[in-house]
């Protein structure tokens, strides 16, 4: 299913270095509540949480939202912050039908193989016109990304990446220039840094 298949190296490797400041989540809460409205009952899921560090933020900052998480890697769940974790994939989610209020996705996006296979299965545990948020670099969208500058020679990695036009095939809805889908009067899908 991924690039790095997170063994336990590889997970520890993750849990040392992968997680956001305070400062640096601060913003991407910012950002994500102007997709999401985290209403005490309300169900999100964090989808290849890695070691939970999204989960357990949502859950910091909306006490009241029901938080699920979901991981592949044995070893990403076993090291990480947040509980309870969920084992599975994209493609084969363990919930009902229309279960979730948002679907979340950092870093992930690029590890699932079939996109329309995951697309269909976020839908299907979405409720109606629930946003599904991708935090992500794309294939063709370095620019302004400062690891990129210094090593120019990681391109060639995010080469192997999606673009956005690919996600949004899988997605089968193309977002208009606004960020807004085509018969809908709000955004629903989060794609890169927030501005």
């Amino acid at each position: 299913m991924a690039l790095i298949a997170y063994d336990s190296v590889d997970a520890a490797v993750f849990q040392a270095d992968r997680h956001l400041s305070d400062d640096a989540l601060g913003g991407w809460r910012d950002a994500i509540c102007g997709h999401f409205d985290p209403r005490p009952g309300t169900r999100i899921l964090d989808l290849g949480c890695g070691t939970g560090s999204w989960a357990q933020a949502f859950r910091m900052w909306w006490p009241g939202v029901d938080v699920l998480a979901v991981e592949p890697s044995p070893a990403m769940r076993d090291r990480a912050a947040f509980q309870p974790i969920v084992p599975g994939t994209a493609d084969n989610l363990p919930f009902p039908d229309a279960s979730f209020d948002g679907v979340w996705l950092s870093t992930v996006i690029h590890h699932l193989p079939d996109l329309a296979a995951a697309a269909r299965e976020i839908r299907r545990v979405l409720k109606p016109d629930a946003p599904v948020m991708i935090r992500s670099v794309f294939r063709g969208r370095h620019d302004g990304i400062s690891l990129f500058h210094w090593f120019p020679e990681a391109i060639g990695v995010l080469d192997r990446y999606p673009s956005v036009s690919e996600v949004e095939e899988a997605e089968s809805v193309q977002l208009l220039p606004s960020g807004r889908f085509p018969d809908d009067d709000g955004p629903r899908v989060q794609v890169g840094p927030p501005a």
